[in-house]
């Protein structure tokens, strides 16, 4: 059970980036769609998409489980699932994130910033307690039907593949605490994007699937939130294998991607990006039709 004063911190976050919305939304949106440039072909057919999980879902909990490759996909997600306005009548449906605190909390805008688009910030290697609070934040929420997202490899991808990486089980824990949760699985890649980095590059254009699971184990305790943690990741890693055999892949002699949509070769991405402001106020690109 969460502390009242945790309660409390939680319903003041929430209200305040509601009444912060239509300022906050507009400028995150401006920052990735017009100073960044980055595009989804197919958005309207993918927010659709989106919709009709949702309302497959129902009133149950839900769980935003995606892959990780840039300190902003988060931003990325949000954006791609969801209109402004949708954001204004329903703030609900802004997800909570959970970013890295040494990733953003030394900057005081940034910490501004991620505190309006509702993150809860987690320690990598924190203390057993300091876990177990912010587990307990996400079941509250999730109580509460408010959407989270939660990257289950816990960082951003040093391969470029969810294939190999291990998983979290802090959303196995979760669905365990909540049974009746179901998860909405997403996957999101730029066409020039490689492998890791801070942020896209401008101008990048987003294939996204999306699908919705309901996990389930024989196993309880730590063995059984594994065993969950693993069937979203393997469901993720389906959601890539089909991002490969529709869009040509890297090979040895060919590491330039093709941009199925422009028809035209598309550089490699640099190391660095440009230095958007972050603020996990999540979102993502160009949909693709996702996986029947």
């Amino acid at each position: 059970m969460l502390a009242r004063r945790h309660r409390f911190a939680l319903q003041l976050q929430r209200w305040i980036s509601r009444v912060n919305s239509p300022w906050f939304i507009g400028f995150f949106y401006f920052l990735l769609q017009v100073w960044a440039g980055y595009s989804c072909p197919d958005l309207k057919q993918f927010r659709k998409r989106v919709r009709d999980l949702l309302n497959q879902a129902g009133d149950r909990p839900l769980i935003i489980c995606a892959n990780h490759l840039t300190m902003i996909d988060s931003m990325i997600i949000n954006w791609l699932m969801f209109g402004y306005v949708d954001y204004l009548r329903h703030w609900r449906l802004m997800p909570w994130n959970m970013p890295e605190i040494r990733n953003f909390a030394a900057n005081i805008p940034l910490r501004i910033m991620c505190y309006l688009g509702k993150s809860l910030y987690v320690e990598r290697g924190g203390t057993l307690a300091q876990r177990r609070l912010t587990v307990e934040k996400f079941r509250q929420l999730l109580e509460w039907r408010e959407l989270i997202c939660i990257f289950p490899e816990g960082t951003r991808s040093r391969t470029g593949r969810i294939r190999g990486s291990p998983p979290t089980y802090s959303v196995g824990e979760l669905c365990q605490l909540l049974p009746e949760a179901q998860v909405l699985c997403v996957y999101v890649r730029g066409y020039g994007q490689q492998t890791w980095g801070h942020v896209p590059k401008r101008g990048e254009r987003f294939a996204i699937e999306i699908d919705l699971m309901v996990p389930a184990t024989p196993h309880s305790g730590r063995r059984g939130a594994k065993d969950i943690a693993i069937q979203i990741m393997e469901k993720l890693g389906t959601m890539e294998d089909h991002f490969w055999t529709q869009f040509p892949t890297y090979s040895e002699t060919n590491t330039v991607p093709l941009d199925p949509v422009a028809a035209t070769a598309i550089p490699p991405e640099p190391a660095a990006g440009p230095a958007i402001p972050s603020a996990p106020a999540a979102a993502t690109a160009t949909a693709t039709n996702p996986p029947s």
